[in-house]
């Protein structure tokens, strides 16, 4: 193997759950392995946070502060079960929180795009980052339940000693509920500058979504802000980039987002973001393949985490010795684009090469069918999926390293267990089929032959009867059907009979449903003759073209059998 990758400082922040067991095997299997790497670990589990009085969680975010890359696991935010599960001190906040109020910032969310996982919105070919404010509004509001009738009144003092400002908000005649939020122009100012230097970077345009027709001092301050920093800060160099900045009302930016093929960045105020983050990737196809980063706005800082929560579920099936099927994609990005920010910060290439090839090898594999059960699901359906469909978790992970004559960097050549064992039984029994399949066209066509010429003769005899006029008009008729049904091998994909339909070479057509099949880095899927998917199976044909195309008989009994 290859020489250890230098890398810089890292921090390492643990979770929970399910997660923290994944994570953990990612640490073994895919990072210590490579990577010489500066780790300093902060322990965020509930229990160790609950020890601590969530100290160590505001020691953690202060380390990401010193050391600029902060790569954390998913953790629990615990409700009233969870403090009684875990006998709590407190109903503590969220970490996330925590760490996203003390670097300040904005959290970039995007889908990790796959060809094979059905999207839902199929027109979006581009990605679509979400850009979400992580501070204030309803997440750090003050909300309670009015009691009765009554007035509720919001008032501001100033510090400096100056005169009250009230407004009455509302006169109840009963109960009701209210709640009073909050921002600050600093935070907004750092959102700004955040969103515009990541569509900078990535050569999208930018736009911002508010509500300003209806909260016009309040989202009004979010789109004055924006104007103000782009105008001065920013507008040059969008315009160098053939890009742009605009803002939109939400419902607006709701509608253009459907349409639209992707390939921009979405600011959105907290809330808006919280919500449009999940749309946008189950719309890409999978809640599970996402990535979410937070960019400070110095530009040199981000934390980079797992979007999704600890998977209590699974964990609970792991506790008890049963398999699971975790999809461990989320949590690997997590690592790669911490330390991809790692190698541009230390100007790095050969991490850079490393963090991107892992992505890769990561999209390759699903694209090649070896996924997780969620996964196997978004392209199968739920009753469609059975156990051979899917990988269990550890599988998953498991990955192998070979160094690469060509490269200094090793290259990955597997990522799930045994892969070469299973790809040289797999590529025995195509060359058996393949042997079979070869003696059953040869005895067919022997056993044909016959027969053949009387067959072209009939036809023949038969076409004479119709006028050319008539011919190009027309469909094929009932006769020709019947006339070589079962019979001749002719090409189903046909729109027309050809002209010079006497001198095609035609042979017995084997048993079996007519498909075409497309072959894809190891990947086989048929298509019936409207196009529809029946089926789909690794395959070791084909790895050397890009895409390889047959057309093909599907043996019923044996759905992974193909007689071209």
């Amino acid at each position: 193997m290859a020489q250890k990758i230098k890398a810089g400082p890292v921090v390492d922040v643990l979770g929970d759950e399910m997660t923290r067991i994944i994570w953990d095997s990612i640490k073994e299997k895919l990072i210590l392995p490579f990577l010489d790497i500066e780790l300093h670990t902060f322990d965020l589990g509930i229990e160790h946070r609950d020890k601590t009085d969530d100290q160590v969680t505001v020691d953690c975010a202060e380390a990401i502060k010193k050391y600029n890359v902060g790569i954390k696991c998913a953790t629990i935010t615990p409700d009233e079960a969870r403090v009684e599960e875990f006998k709590l001190k407190q109903m503590w906040r969220s970490p996330n929180g925590t760490i996203r109020n003390i670097l300040g910032g904005t959290v970039f969310r995007e889908a990790i795009i796959c060809k094979n996982v059905p999207r839902l919105v199929p027109g979006w070919e581009k990605p679509i980052v979400i850009g979400r404010h992580a501070h204030g509004d309803q997440y750090k509001a003050t909300d309670f339940v009015v009691p009765g009738a009554g007035t509720l009144e919001l008032t501001f003092t100033p510090s400096s000693g100056g005169e009250p400002i009230s407004y009455v908000v509302n006169q109840y005649k009963g109960p009701g509920v209210a709640m009073a939020m909050y921002n600050l122009d600093d935070s907004i100012k750092d959102f700004a500058h955040s969103s515009f230097k990541v569509a900078l970077d990535r050569k999208f345009p930018l736009y911002l979504s508010t509500k300003n027709t209806i909260l016009k001092k309040y989202d009004g301050r979010f789109k004055d802000i924006f104007q103000e920093i782009y105008e001065a800060d920013y507008k040059k160099q969008y315009e160098a980039a053939g890009i742009w900045y605009e803002h939109r009302l939400i419902d607006d930016m709701v509608a253009y987002c459907m349409k639209a093929e992707g390939g921009f960045v979405w600011a959105c105020k907290n809330y808006d973001g919280d919500v449009q983050s999940d749309t946008v990737a189950q719309g890409f196809g999978s809640l599970g393949l996402m990535t979410s980063v937070l960019v400070c706005p110095d530009g040199k800082t981000v934390e980079a985490e797992a979007a999704h929560g600890t998977v209590t579920r699974h964990y609970r099936q792991y506790q008890q010795g049963k398999e699971t099927s975790t999809n461990p994609i989320a949590s690997i990005f997590a690592w790669t684009r911490g330390l991809l920010h790692r190698a541009k910060l230390d100007n790095n290439a050969e991490l850079k090469k490393f963090a991107e090839t892992l992505e890769k090898v990561c999209i390759d594999t699903i694209e090649s069918g070896f996924m997780t059960k969620d996964l196997a699901i978004c392209i199968k359906g739920m009753s469609g999926v059975k156990r051979s469909d899917y990988l269990e978790t550890f599988e998953r992970i498991s990955l192998k390293m070979t160094d690469s004559d060509s490269d200094s960097v090793s290259r990955f050549t597997d990522l799930y267990k045994n892969k070469s064992r299973k790809e040289e039984q797999q590529c025995e029994r195509r060359r058996t089929l393949l042997e079979e399949q070869k003696l059953y066209r040869q005895s067919e066509l022997d056993a044909g032959r016959p027969g053949l010429l009387e067959l072209i003769e009939a036809e023949q005899s038969t076409d004479s009867d119709c006028s050319d006029a008539v011919h190009r008009r027309s469909r094929p008729k009932i006769w020709y059907s019947k006339l070589y049904r079962d019979k001749v091998q002719l090409s189903e994909w046909m729109y027309e009979r050809p002209e010079d339909l006497d001198n095609w070479f035609m042979v017995p057509c084997p048993s079996g449903t007519r498909c075409l099949v497309v072959i894809r880095k190891g990947l086989a899927v048929a298509y019936d003759k409207e196009g529809r998917s029946i089926t789909r199976f690794a395959t070791g044909l084909g790895k050397r073209q890009r895409v390889t195309v047959l057309d093909c008989f599907l043996v019923k009994e044996n759905p992974d059998l193909l007689r071209d």
